[in-house]
């Protein structure tokens, strides 16, 4: 099935407005730093709305240089087909795969695809987290169980946890990860994009008091991963062009 025929129908409810407002600003600190700081509690939609107004912390829109810096290594990886050994372009979806770095994972995996809707609806849909495994694409015994977000620092900066069932003999695998918004959409910004960066090893600095969670399965950590929504009208494509990297 294209991918492009179905996100669309998914999800068609806008991003939040508190959320446009407050996503990580990829252009470095602002002088926004006398506002408090709440905290949401996870998957609370209505609680983060309601403090948005005093959530312009540092760590919301002052991301840290290294977040900064892991969008644009992100975006670099899509700079060139150099090192990159071409899998399969199908259907408007087109995907590469090279040698991981050493640590992380044995295959790194690059793919694109168009995607028929406003990327405000695409964000929608990524953010509703227990919502995934209604879309996500499942075949027979393979696919994902469960998602969930266990904490969050600010509405753009959340650790969550995959659970995926896969075939006998093979166990479950859980995976637990900060995934971190920057909004490069802000006027002058020379990328006009949202990258969203996902990491296990940044959940403690995301969540320092997250308790321990039982995995069902073999842990599996995620690593220099991540996503690129660029809108239609700056990537010259129908819909919002989608890029992302994942080391497997």
């Amino acid at each position: 099935k294209r991918l492009n025929l179905t996100m669309s129908k998914l999800w068609t409810v806008r991003l939040p407005a508190f959320i446009q407002a407050h996503i990580c600003r990829c252009d470095g600190p602002t002088d926004r730093t006398d506002r408090k700081r709440t905290h949401s509690k996870p998957g609370d939609m209505g609680t983060a709305g309601a403090a948005a107004s005093e959530h312009t912390s540092s760590q919301i829109a002052s991301p840290d240089h290294e977040l900064v810096e892991r969008a644009a290594v992100l975006r670099r990886c899509f700079l060139t087909e150099e090192g990159w050994t071409p899998a399969i372009s199908y259907a408007g979806i087109t995907c590469f795969y090279q040698r991981a770095l050493k640590g992380q994972g044995i295959v790194r995996v690059r793919a694109e695809a168009e995607v028929d809707a406003p990327l405000f609806d695409l964000a929608s849909l990524f953010y509703e987290v227990d919502l995934w495994h209604r879309w996500a694409p499942t075949f027979g015994s393979l696919g994902l169980k469960r998602a969930r977000v266990l904490g969050s620092q600010g509405p753009l900066r959340l650790v969550c946890q995959l659970e995926a069932k896969l075939p006998w003999p093979f166990r479950h695998r859980s995976c637990i990860f900060a995934a971190e918004a920057v909004d490069c959409l802000v006027p002058g910004d020379p990328h006009q994009q949202i990258v969203i960066s996902m990491d296990s090893r940044r959940v403690a600095a995301v969540c320092p008091d997250l308790p321990a969670v039982e995995a069902d399965g073999v842990v599996a950590d995620m690593m220099d991963c991540g996503l690129i929504l660029t809108p239609g009208e700056v990537a010259g494509t129908r819909g919002t062009l989608v890029q992302g990297v994942l080391n497997v």
